[in-house]
């Protein structure tokens, strides 16, 4: 009972497998491949039918270092339910031992994972859209970590700044505020952290000697290891500033 209760608090499907097959499972493990009550055993051939077929290959090889290395393994695979066909996500926790006539033997339990999956692979389709938003954007998008450390800038920034890449503008030296913004620019970061959306207009210079007047909306923004930064969005006014002279 206690065991059954673990098992229902931890979603772990439990499971015994020799050289003959899988003989030993808990009722979550059928439940979880879709498999009848009644079933006693899998051999190794009807397990790998279960495994998904583009996942077969590495999940074999998973399972023969294993064996060599005689130690622990932590595997992701997908499989195909038996009654439904439908695909679900695995997590399989697993660790060898051996007899005193060194046969093998692996005890472990699996996770349905699928759920974890979907968010991740929707997460990334979320990230994908906004980055082609981003890149698309005519105007210049900067992120800014909790230092102050440029972590991402979109290609018309690039372009305002006359920097091929992140990397090589980081890498630089290259400081694009005037010194006579520094105190300002350093000010708005603190002040979009503390979660405040700022407009202010200072000038910049490229890495090659451009100068641009640009427009800045500086708002607070959430990375996504959860810590504070801001997100700032700039235009250049350059010619509105000439007109305004």
């Amino acid at each position: 009972e206690r065991r059954r209760l673990v098992q229902e608090a931890t979603g772990f499907a439990e499971f015994e497998a020799g050289e003959g097959g899988i003989s030993n499972f808990s009722e979550r493990f059928l439940t979880q491949v879709g498999l009848p009550p009644a079933t006693t055993s899998l051999s190794h051939a009807q397990w790998l039918k279960l495994v998904h077929p583009d996942d077969r290959e590495g999940f074999q090889r998973e399972v023969q270092r294993s064996s060599l290395d005689g130690d622990c393994f932590q595997f992701e695979f997908r499989i195909m339910r038996a009654d439904t066909g439908e695909v679900r996500w695995i997590s399989s926790h697993t660790k060898l031992t051996r007899d005193a006539e060194e046969a093998s033997r692996s005890i472990g339990a699996h996770f349905d994972i699928t759920e974890r999956k979907r968010i991740e692979e929707a997460l990334r389709e979320s990230e994908a859209r906004l980055s082609a938003i981003l890149d698309a954007m005519p105007d210049c998008v900067k992120l800014f970590d909790e230092q102050a450390r440029l972590v991402y800038i979109n290609p018309r920034g690039l372009e305002l700044l006359e920097a091929p890449d992140l990397e090589t503008l980081n890498g630089s030296g290259h400081v694009p505020v005037l010194p006579d913004y520094l105190a300002d620019c350093i000010d708005v970061h603190q002040r979009a952290l503390a979660g405040e959306k700022v407009v202010w207009t200072y000038e910049i210079v490229g890495m090659k000697g451009a100068r641009h007047h640009v427009e800045a909306h500086s708002v607070p923004f959430h990375m996504p290891n959860g810590k504070r930064g801001h997100m700032c969005i700039s235009r250049d006014v350059s010619e509105r500033k000439v007109a305004e002279d």
